[in-house]
């Protein structure tokens, strides 16, 4: 009983530290969708000041030029014993020379909006990790929760039942040993041996 009382002790304390690491993620979330957001706005303000300067067509050239998008790299980590995946950006702000269009034959607006969209891309990445990492935490904090609550609503009660069981059992054999006992005493009283208590 003791080790059960004891595993729903600590049950309840990863469920408060988890709580508390969701917060902690959740503060650190709000903040990271707050600059994602800010920098995608920026990014497209700067996207239609270049289709304005430059023209729908003359823009849609040149991202026909873009190289990809930089390499995004996926690891894990553990946080209380949970997987949280890391994704990270390789090098969101690359190099004029590495976006694949001709730098002499474009506008630096051009330039401003390639840049304005990979700061973008990598505020996205630290968001997106942080909203997984929320998830996952949800998720073990609720598996934490249901586990508490089966010890604390099934097996301690089922173990308090099954220990007052086996003491009335105990106890009613104890007292029929004790009829027992006395009957052989009288038994033997009859009979004339002596018994000692």
């Amino acid at each position: 009983m003791g080790v059960t009382k004891r595993a729903h002790e600590l049950l309840e304390e990863k469920r408060n530290a988890l709580v508390m690491e969701l917060y902690a993620v959740l503060r650190q979330m709000t903040r990271l969708r707050k600059d994602a957001y800010e920098s995608l706005s920026k990014a497209f303000r700067d996207l239609v000041d270049a289709e304005v300067r430059l023209g729908s067509s003359d823009l849609r050239s040149v991202s026909l030029a873009v190289r990809p998008c930089p390499e995004i790299d996926l690891k894990t980590r553990r946080v209380m014993g949970i997987a949280v995946p890391i994704i990270s950006v390789k090098d969101p702000r690359r190099p004029l020379s590495a976006r694949g269009y001709s730098v002499v034959g474009t506008s630096p607006v051009v330039d401003q909006v390639a840049g304005s969209f990979e700061d973008a891309l990598g505020r996205i990445a630290e968001w997106a990790e942080s909203e997984a990492a929320v998830r996952r935490l949800v998720v073990e904090v609720e598996k934490t929760k249901r586990r508490e609550m089966a010890l604390d609503k099934i097996v301690i009660p089922r173990l308090i039942d099954t220990i007052k069981y086996i003491e009335f059992y105990l106890e009613e054999r104890e007292r029929e040993d004790i009829f027992r006992l006395k009957r052989i005493r009288a038994r033997a009283e009859k009979r004339g041996y002596a018994l000692t208590p």
